[in-house]
C-alpha cells in the first residue's frame, strides 16, 4: 500500500540533536498492509537515516507490520489522532534503538505489561490523551532502565506524569514501584474486569502480586481476591447452565413460538422471567406455553441470555424488538441492555413504533428520545409536551396532516390543469 509522505528535519524537547524525519498525514491505512512511503529524501538521504516516523490524522488501526524494515533505525515512534485502537509486544519488535514511543489523541484501551519488554534503550514514553484508556498493566516499566520521562495524563482513568532528567529525586525502582500502585489503584473495576475475562481468574490475580511490590497496591489485591473468587463461583455455575441448554434429556417445559417449540428448564425461565413466573404459577400443571408477538429468532437470542447472561450483539440485530420482548418477560437487564442499544442508533429508528413501545414498558428513557425524534421528523406540527405519552393521538395528527398535504397537492394539480 502506498502512502504519501514528507522528509524534514526535526527535533525533540531535551534531546540536542535533531532528528530525520518522516512524516505520514491523513492518510487511511488499512491493517495488515505492508506500506510503500512516497516522499522526496533530503540531501541524499534514504530510508537507512529515518530515525523519527510521525503518524499524524491517520486512520490507523495498529502500527504497519513493516515499519521495521523500511526504517530499520528508528529512535522515535509518534502516533497522533490516528485512531490507533490496539498496541501490542509483537508491533515494536525490532526497534531495538528506540528511545521515544508517543500514542497522543488515539483510542487505546488497555496497555499490556510486556510491551515495552524489548525495548531496553526505552527513555520517554507518553500515552496522553487515550481517552478510552482503562487499564496498563501495573509492571509496564520493570525492565526500562533508561527512563527519564513518563506522560499519561487527561486518559479515562490515568492522569499521571513523572520526569526523571538529570537530578532525580527518588530512585527510578522508587518512582517505578510508585507508578505501578497508580496504575492498579485508579481503576479497580477494569482491573477486575479485565482479570475476569482470562481462562484461569484466581491465576491472572496471582500475577498481580507479582507484578506490584508496594504494601498498598497488594493489599488492593488481595481485597478482590473474594470478589474474584465469587465471580470465579459464578462463571463455573453459568458454565454448567450452559451445560444444560445443550442438553435436551432433562428439559421439563415446551414453549411454542409460532410453529417452532422449544424444550426449556421450567424452574430456570421461572427464575429469570417474573412474568413467565406468574404464568407457571397460575398454570401450574401445565407442560407447555404458547408465546406471540416474540419472533422463534428473537427468542432463541433470549433462551441463550437466560442460560448463559450472554448478551446478544451480533450485525443486524433487531434492538427494538429485544426490547419490546424482554420487556413483555421482564428481564430487566436485557431490557436495560437494548434501550442502551437503541438510544445510539435512535435517530435510525422508526421514532413513532419506538414512542408507542416505549410507552407500553413505561421508559422514561426512551419515551423522551423517541418524542425528540419524532417532534425532528415533524417540525411543522406544535407538539405539547403531554402527547409524548399519547403516540396514539399522536398518530392521529400525523395522519390528518398528510391528508391535508394530500388534499392540497390535489387541489394544485387540479387548478394548474384548469389553466391549460
Amino acid at each position: 500500500m502506498k502512502v504519501q509522505c514528507n522528509y524534514y528535519e526535526h527535533s525533540w524537547p531535551n534531546y540536542p540533536n535533531k532528528f530525520y524525519c518522516c512524516e505520514v498525514r491523513s492518510q487511511q491505512i488499512v491493517d495488515d498492509q505492508e506500506l510503500e512511503f512516497i516522499g522526496n529524501h533530503l540531501n541524499c538521504k534514504t530510508s537507512n537515516d529515518v530515525t523519527f516516523i510521525y503518524f499524524c490524522n491517520c486512520n490507523l488501526n495498529k502500527l504497519p507490520k513493516n515499519l521495521s524494515k523500511v526504517f530499520p533505525n528508528l529512535n522515535i515512534i509518534v502516533i497522533s489522532y490516528s485512531k490507533l485502537k490496539t498496541i501490542c509486544k509483537n508491533d515494536l519488535s525490532g526497534f531495538k534503538k528506540l528511545k521515544i514511543f508517543s500514542c497522543c489523541n488515539n483510542d487505546i484501551e488497555f496497555v499490556p505489561g510486556n510491551l515495552f519488554e524489548d525495548l531496553r534503550c526505552l527513555e520517554w514514553i507518553t500515552f496522553y490523551i487515550n481517552k478510552k484508556l482503562k487499564i496498563i498493566e501495573p509492571n509496564l516499566l520493570n525492565k526500562l532502565e533508561n527512563l527519564k520521562c513518563v506522560h499519561l495524563e487527561k486518559n479515562l482513568n490515568h492522569n499521571i506524569e513523572f520526569t526523571v532528567w538529570n537530578s532525580p529525586t527518588s530512585t527510578l525502582d522508587e518512582v517505578k514501584n510508585d507508578l505501578a500502585e497508580k496504575f492498579f489503584a485508579l481503576d479497580l473495576p477494569s482491573v477486575k474486569d479485565f482479570i475476569m475475562k482470562q481462562k484461569d481468574p484466581l491465576k491472572e490475580l496471582k500475577k498481580y502480586l507479582t507484578k506490584v511490590k508496594t504494601t498498598k497496591a497488594n493489599e488492593k489485591i488481595l481485597k478482590l481476591k473474594n470478589e474474584i473468587t465469587k465471580d470465579s463461583i459464578q462463571n463455573d455455575l453459568l458454565g454448567d447452565l450452559k451445560k444444560f441448554l445443550q442438553n435436551e434429556n432433562v428439559k421439563d417445559f415446551k414453549i411454542i413460538i409460532g410453529s417452532k417449540e422449544f424444550m426449556v428448564h421450567k424452574f430456570l425461565l421461572a427464575a429469570r422471567s417474573p412474568t413467565l413466573a406468574e404464568t407457571f404459577s397460575e398454570n401450574p400443571d401445565a407442560e407447555s406455553l404458547k408465546l406471540i408477538d416474540i419472533t422463534e429468532e428473537m427468542f432463541e437470542k433470549i433462551l441463550k441470555f437466560l442460560y448463559t447472561d450472554e448478551l446478544p450483539g451480533e450485525a443486524g440485530m433487531n434492538y427494538v424488538q429485544l426490547f419490546g420482548a424482554a420487556g413483555r418477560l421482564q428481564i430487566i437487564e436485557l431490557k436495560n441492555f437494548a434501550v442502551e442499544k437503541i438510544l445510539e442508533n435512535i435517530s435510525n429508528l422508526n421514532a413513532l413504533e419506538l414512542l408507542t413501545m416505549a410507552n407500553r414498558y413505561k421508559n422514561d428513557e426512551l419515551i423522551h428520545a423517541a418524542f425528540e425524534e419524532v417532534k425532528k421528523k415533524y417540525p411543522e406540527i406544535p407538539f405539547k409536551d403531554d402527547w409524548s405519552k399519547d403516540p396514539e393521538r399522536i398518530k392521529k395528527v400525523i395522519e390528518a396532516l398528510r391528508k391535508k398535504e394530500e388534499a392540497i397537492k390535489r387541489a394544485e394539480s387540479e387548478f394548474k390543469s384548469l389553466l391549460i
